[in-house]
């Protein structure tokens, strides 16, 4: 084997680098007293989530570039077909197999073992494991097997905290992030204390690094930020949000939980009696599902690749009431709704402007056939030798074309329907984001229906100069 890097410089400072960097890490747990007392006081977590932030805020900045998320994005979003699941339904068989497991078992055997696991944790006599796997085969469950010796060790919550002045370092030339800077002041000197934001972690998800990236950043910006532990209900949520007297509320959601758990935290807000304090909502949240969460009282709504600092910009403009959010007193007038839904009309006629044009074509392309047809006996015998085959084949096409137009202006329709629908009990500022969107969505299946119209017109006016051709002069 040869190596082309042998002896290289570049390479070997690389390496050193490297070395240098991951020793000082290790020598930073050895001072703690090891990995295991630096786990305790949340040290790894905090390193990784410094690192995090600080990419993040590279990416964010512009100084790192990722193709199709902070450059060169698509003009219009893939849409991504996803599963529908009902979680309820899933926790309720889950709940059911449980209890089938429960009344199936020998339930004095089951708290054996589990007494002899607890008791194997308080003397220190015996191994753990073995008396789980008992435990286990004895049919008690996972929940059963971690209590009965959370009775002894209790029960490990991790440190969180929050890391300040990561983000904003890297941020500094950044317009947007300055913007979002200057806004939290401006909140300050109105409210008489900075935004208060509560980053939350509900539900079964686990994965709490992007809502520390996020708690982090939005420090940096301004905000006082409170985070919260993982697992936690709506209700629980809810009541430490109140507790805190938090402006808004931050909801971190990885696991596809976001249709359950946002409306069962704005209800819970309201429950406590403060409907008041916003709920916003980010993480892996397919397109197709912001108008449920809009409906459901979510003020915003920040899928993958969110820009953070015109996040902040955003909720603080919600906040000051310059950007209303789903649910506010102001409503769109009935003349705002009309003149939205004229504005759209004017958008799909300008997209099937090409139709028509190709529409007059065909008619032109029809007068040219009859000005060529002949006598009465020639246009007869004429026809009677292409009603076999010709005609057929442009009755066929032509009702292709059709049932393409017809289908593109239902979709388009019932589109339109749709905004009207949702926006008369919603702002005007979000009805008009609202109804560009919905334009665009419709703009993307127009350009995918027009080329299939522009196809099937390609073949009807092949055919029909195809008829014009056998009748004489071939037509320009």
């Amino acid at each position: 084997m040869v190596d082309p890097w042998a002896g290289s410089y570049y390479l070997e400072s690389l390496t050193d680098a490297l070395m240098q960097k991951a020793w000082r890490l290790i020598s930073e747990v050895e001072a703690h007293g090891g990995m295991t007392k630096a786990i305790e006081i949340g040290l790894p977590k905090l390193r990784i989530e410094e690192a995090a932030a600080r990419r993040q805020a590279q990416i964010d900045s512009g100084e790192e570039v990722i193709v199709g998320v902070n450059k060169y994005r698509p003009e219009v979003e893939d849409t991504l077909n996803t599963r529908e699941i009902d979680n309820r339904a899933v926790r309720e068989s889950q709940i059911r197999r449980l209890n089938e497991v429960k009344n199936s078992r020998n339930q004095t055997v089951v708290n054996e073992a589990l007494q002899a696991l607890t008791e194997t944790a308080e003397t220190g006599k015996g191994n753990l494991l073995e008396c789980s796997v008992k435990a286990a085969r004895a049919r008690a469950t996972l929940g059963e097997i971690s209590m009965a010796m959370e009775k002894v060790f209790g029960r490990y919550q991790a440190v969180s905290q929050i890391i300040s002045g990561v983000y904003a370092q890297v941020s500094q030339g950044d317009p947007d992030f300055q913007k979002a800077q200057d806004m939290a002041n401006e909140f300050a000197k109105r409210e008489g204390r900075p935004p208060r934001i509560l980053v939350a972690k509900a539900g079964q998800d686990g994965h709490d690094r992007g809502a520390k990236v996020i708690a982090t950043a939005f420090a940096d910006i301004g905000f006082d930020v409170d985070v919260g532990p993982l697992f936690a209900t709506p209700a629980e949520v809810a009541r430490n949000a109140v507790e805190n007297d938090v402006h808004v509320v931050g909801i971190s959601t990885l696991a596809a939980a976001h249709k359950t758990l946002i409306p069962e935290v704005v209800a819970e807000l309201k429950k406590q009696g403060r409907g008041d304090i916003r709920v916003i909502v980010g993480g892996v949240i397919p397109q197709h599902d912001y108008e449920f969460l809009y409906r459901a009282g979510a003020a915003a709504v920040f899928g993958p690749g969110t820009n953070i600092p015109r996040c902040g910009q955003k909720v603080l403009a919600i906040l000051m009431g310059e950007e209303p959010a789903d649910g506010t007193t102001k409503k769109a007038t009935s003349e705002t709704i009309d003149e939205l839904f004229h504005e759209a009309m004017r958008s799909y006629e300008k997209a099937l402007k090409s139709g028509i044009q190709l529409q007059e074509e065909s008619v032109n392309l029809w007068k040219d056939l009859l000005t060529g047809l002949g006598s009465a006996e020639e246009l007869q015998a004429k026809l009677e030798s292409m009603t076999a085959d010709a005609f057929p084949q442009a009755r066929k096409r032509v009702e292709e074309f059709v049932e393409t137009f017809n289908r593109t202006s239902n979709q388009t329709i019932d589109l339109f329907e749709k905004t009207l629908a949702g926006h008369q009990a919603t702002s005007v500022t979000d009805a008009q984001r609202r109804v560009q969107d919905l334009i665009e969505s419709s703009l993307t299946a127009l350009r995918v229906n027009v080329h299939s119209t522009l196809n099937t017109n390609a073949k009807i006016i092949a055919s029909w100069k195809e008829l014009v051709d056998r009748f004489g002069p071939a037509v320009k």
